[in-house]
């Protein structure tokens, strides 16, 4: 049951006992009870600890919001029998309510809406990050190719059989990623282009009651609960802040391969209204995005300032596997003979580096099941 807060407004005509007995009456289902009442009146009424005195309805609300999805205006003079309205509350469900229902201010409201980028390749890693962003979202959209990128066929059965097992807060779209009039149109260059359109295809699908936007690949793991922490602690820097790049680990060949002393951060939180459709069609993608946003940014944010939230598996792959991500792959000519230094890495067993930014790593856990998924 989704206990809502109740905000009391009092007078100077609110007589102490009736308060009171109107506080213990709250208790019964409240989550949290804050009286409105003048500083002067304070010492007269003798309320209990446990409730909140706000001196305005504003400074009520400013703090009530950041803790409660629900609140409920009551009047002083209301009568209210509280175990009643708890039965109600469980017989009827989140549509009672005694007495007018508080709006939340839009300043104070955070909904996190999730775009994810999205092939069938990446499945293992994708299921491993739902059951993750579950615990902080409501609304997820996958994006999902007609195609692979360099036009090979996605796996169809595999989008079909994800389909049928997905939670109602999440659903899938679909792009064409060789539409080359849209290409055109836009002024991308072709490896990026199909990045563009699925985060820019899946964002319109989000519904428009979300607020803020997490732009994630599928390859991207979030912490779930340390997210949700984070966001509960942090809800009002969050609000003030336009862009936010959240620092990631990163992983080589198998998920107990961790890059030590390494921190990225591809992921990017950004207030919907931030967001900028020419930014999201550039050849820079999401640090383009955050690089192009005009207001408060921040980057490499850690959950309580030490504890990278995100892990990227990106590079976690077989031989075949890895071969297929460098064939579809965005920057795949930015770096000459790929290919071929695939075939080196799988030549011999790991030797502590990659060829890619050749870092120096350590062996970790399997924190989310990784490896017994792909």
């Amino acid at each position: 049951m989704d206990h809502p807060a109740v905000i009391i407004q009092a007078s100077d005509a609110t007589a102490p006992d009736a308060l009171r007995e109107l506080v213990r009456e709250c208790c019964w289902f409240a989550s949290q009870v804050m009286v409105v009442v003048r500083k002067e009146l304070c010492p007269l009424l003798a309320l209990p600890g446990h409730v909140r005195v706000c001196h305005s309805k504003e400074q009520a609300e400013s703090f009530v919001w950041k803790t409660a999805r629900r609140v409920w205006f009551v009047g002083h003079d209301i009568q209210l029998d509280g175990r009643d309205v708890r039965y109600r509350m469980l017989t009827e469900g989140p549509s009672y309510s005694p007495t007018r229902e508080a709006k939340a201010d839009t300043r104070d409201q955070l909904r996190i809406g999730v775009v994810v980028v999205s092939c069938t390749d990446e499945i293992p890693f994708l299921r491993a990050s739902l059951r993750q962003l579950v615990k902080f979202s409501n609304d997820i959209v996958l994006a999902f190719g007609g195609c692979m990128w360099n036009g090979e066929p996605e796996d169809e059965m595999a989008v079909d059989d994800l389909t049928d097992s997905l939670p109602p807060c999440v659903r899938i779209v679909r792009y064409n990623p060789l539409d080359d009039e849209e290409r055109e149109r836009r002024g991308v260059r072709e490896e990026m282009f199909p990045e563009a359109l699925a985060r820019w295809t899946a964002l319109r699908a989000l519904p428009e009651a979300c607020t803020h936007v997490l732009f994630l690949d599928s390859d991207e793991v979030i912490d779930g609960e340390a997210f949700a922490e984070f966001v509960d602690e942090a809800r009002e820097q969050l609000g003030a802040h336009d862009a936010v790049k959240f620092a990631n680990h990163w992983y080589w060949r198998q998920p107990t391969y961790r890059a030590r002393d390494y921190l990225e951060d591809s992921c990017l939180l950004m207030r919907r209204a931030a967001v900028r459709e020419q930014d999201v069609f550039s050849d820079g993608a999401r640090t383009q995005m955050y690089d192009a946003c005009p207001g408060r940014k921040c980057r490499r944010v850690l959950h309580r300032g030490t504890t990278a939230m995100v892990h990227h598996y990106s590079w976690v792959r077989s031989r075949e596997q890895m071969l297929r991500k460098v064939r579809n792959w965005g920057h795949r000519r930015d770096i000459a003979g790929l290919e071929a230094k695939v075939h080196e890495e799988f030549s011999r067993p790991f030797n502590g580096t990659d060829f890619l930014r050749g870092l120096a790593y350590e062996v970790v856990p399997d924190r989310f099941g990784i490896g017994e998924l792909v």
